[in-house]
């Protein structure tokens, strides 16, 4: 009999002991799980690009985007055309950066009876450019790049006001103008910042 009482001592294990031991796997599995979350959390964080959502607005401010019945001008002479005025405006919270895009509007939009025959090309015209901060453009339009006019940043809250004049330019021929003219639009598009990198 002491035998058996001896080998049943030998083997229990207290109730505290017990407690202890569940107590520490309790929280190293508590401290496990924190930390393969943690960790979840910090590669998503990681992984996720960063984007700027910027919102813009345009403000059309002036005439009619059609260049109709002009003869050839010299850039001076240009100046004294009506310009085509816009605004773009940034309502969010962060700075951003913007492109303004100059397209062509395809024959049949504008429901003037114009034809590709009808059409002055880019070849033929030239431009300004004139921002509020002073900066200036003046080129050929057949210089313009992906339709790209002007890339900027803008501030939350900033407006960048805009005056746009196209003309034609001044060493066309009479034949090669005449009873023509052109339809463009402006488009203004917001880069995230992954782009703009």
């Amino acid at each position: 009999m002491k035998n058996e009482s001896q080998s049943k001592n030998k083997f229990s294990i207290s109730y505290p002991t017990i407690l202890m031991i569940l107590l520490i796997i309790g929280l190293v599995i508590i401290f496990g799980l924190f930390y393969f979350f943690q960790n979840r959390q910090f590669s998503k964080e990681e992984s996720s690009p960063s984007i700027t959502v910027l919102e813009i607005s345009l403000s059309d401010t002036g005439n009619d985007m059609l260049v109709d019945e002009m003869i050839p001008l010299t850039d001076l002479e240009a100046e004294e055309l009506p310009a085509y005025q816009f605004s773009v405006k940034n309502n969010g919270k962060k700075t951003g950066t913007y492109r303004i895009y100059l397209e062509e509007v395809p024959v049949g939009v504008v429901n003037d009876g114009c034809t590709s025959d009808t059409l002055l090309s880019r070849s033929q015209l030239r431009y300004s450019l004139i921002s509020d901060d002073g900066e200036e453009k003046i080129q050929d339009m057949s210089d313009i790049k992906m339709n790209v006019l002007d890339v900027k940043e803008i501030e939350p809250g900033e407006e960048d006001l805009y005056e746009l004049r196209v003309w034609i330019r001044q060493d066309q021929s009479n034949t090669e103008w005449q009873n023509k003219h052109y339809h463009y639009q402006i488009r203004i598009e917001a880069i995230n910042e992954e782009e703009s990198k």
